[in-house]
């Protein structure tokens, strides 16, 4: 999946990733967190850095004109996390309806290139199953094929 994207580094903790969104409105520090919600299920958030208080604002809109490069590079950092932790599944959704979405959409949009690399899943009605296009999920679980 060559997809545009920014570079990205990895601070002293593996599970987090920054990198900065270049725009009108300035650089915007980005950062892509991980966290553990068993031994192999792990919660994707991302949003701006806010150096003030230390934390990741994931209600952030700072309309930057960059949203494909921002989520290109989220995805690359996915798969590098997913690369470099064998048998970890990673369950995302959005802040937001609208942002959960936009995930929908961004799956539905590249969705033949990625179901060669990935296993996805959609939980809709309390339950999971395979992802298929066009249906609203609330949320979504994503493993690297192997």
């Amino acid at each position: 999946m060559a997809q545009s994207h920014y570079s990205f580094n990895s601070t002293d903790n593996e599970f987090l990733f920054s990198f900065i969104s270049e725009g009108p409105n300035g650089n915007i520090e980005k950062r892509v967190q991980f966290s553990p919600m068993d031994g192999v299920t792990f919660n994707l958030g991302f949003g701006d850095w806010i150096e003030e208080n230390g934390e990741i604002d994931d209600m952030a809109v700072p309309n930057n004109g960059d949203i494909e490069l921002v989520l290109g590079t989220v995805i690359q950092v996915l798969r590098f996390f997913l690369s470099e932790h064998a048998g970890a599944r990673v369950f995302l959704t959005g802040s937001t309806p609208a942002r959960t979405r936009l995930y929908r959409l961004i799956i539905n949009t590249n969705f033949d290139v990625i179901k060669a690399e990935f296993d996805i899943a959609g939980f809709r009605n309390g339950k999971w199953s395979r992802f298929e296009k066009n249906v609203d999920y609330e949320s979504f679980m994503v493993s690297k094929l192997f």
